[in-house]
């Protein structure tokens, strides 16, 4: 489902959820930040629904810092976000990840983890995980969608499939079969091919297994995680809106609503004050200049990140 509600709506809804009243601590190394962030949500006292109040810590532990009031966590988010980016459990190029298996991931539970950490960063106003390639952003919303040779990561096996597609004849194409047959069986895909008409049919069910099959069950895990907080669900309902959050599109403009988005988590006093008065004026003169601002700026959305 995919109706007229705008991404900024959508991630307004999420972030309402947010109980500011109650906190969730994070203590944090820099040069450690998964170990600390997954430390963190494995105490009892853990809730997704709570703010996250973030301390860095230095070498020796000692706290910087005793409030924090949005900068500490953003940089803490940012970090996050960064560093799961370039995990073992992700293959591929650096805006186009796709999911790898790891045994010792799965039985770590560490899929779950990052999935969780997606609803995290989004919820609480966060960069969002845009680095996840389109096969892999439809395979997570359950949406069937174009697969291509070169959705493969690894770049001996992308080569062979393409040997199979680069076949002329049914007699290369059967010599081409016979090398990787040892694949082929493992994908469920080692069969007789009586015509070339039959060779699209078996490169895409190569190319699915290798790209998503081998997958499903980190694929399922981390689907687990990222349940955490609704947000799959929001996703899996308004997959169109939500995509500009995982899928980098290259070299696209940014519009004055991703900026919005970016800049969300709005801290505003208490609402009847002098302050609050000020402050909303202050908000409708920044949207104002990003409108302002809307195709002029050559600045682009691959940029996000380092805006953040």
């Amino acid at each position: 489902m995919d109706g007229d509600i705008s991404l900024p709506e959508l991630l307004i809804k999420l972030q309402s959820q947010v109980d500011l009243e109650k906190i969730t601590k994070f203590n944090i190394n820099r040069n450690l930040v998964l170990d600390g962030a997954r430390r963190a949500i494995k105490r009892k006292s853990f809730c997704a629904k709570s703010k996250i109040s973030v301390k860095f810590t230095d070498d020796v532990g000692i706290a910087e810092g005793a409030v924090d009031e949005g900068g500490p966590k953003r940089e803490f988010l940012r970090m996050l976000m960064k560093k799961i980016q370039y995990l073992h459990i992700f293959e591929g190029p650096e805006n186009r990840r796709i999911l790898a298996y790891s045994t010792s991931a799965l039985e770590d539970n560490l899929y779950r983890d990052v999935g969780l950490f997606f609803s995290l960063s989004i919820v609480h106003g966060g960069p969002s995980p845009k680095f996840l390639s389109p096969v892999m952003y439809n395979a997570l919303v359950g949406q069937a969608g174009e697969r291509n040779i070169e959705d493969i990561a690894d770049g001996d096996l992308r080569g062979e499939v393409q040997k199979l597609k680069d076949a002329s004849s049914l007699q290369d194409l059967n010599k081409q079969m016979n090398a990787m047959s040892t694949l082929l069986i493992t994908a469920g895909c080692f069969r007789p091919i009586l015509n070339m008409q039959q060779k699209d049919k078996l490169i895409m069910d190569i190319v699915r297994f290798l790209v998503l099959e081998r997958t499903s069950t980190p694929l399922h895990q981390l689907r687990d995680g990222l349940q955490t907080l609704d947000v799959l669900t929001y996703i899996q309902e308004h997959y169109k809106a939500f995509k500009d959050l995982f899928v980098c599109q290259g070299n696209e403009k940014l519009t004055a609503e991703m900026m919005e988005v970016v800049f969300m988590d709005i801290k505003m006093s208490v609402p009847g004050s002098n302050r609050r008065r000020d402050e909303e004026n202050i908000v409708g003169y920044w949207r104002d200049f990003l409108i302002d601002l809307q195709g002029t700026c050559k600045i682009y959305a691959s940029h996000l990140l380092f805006i953040i």
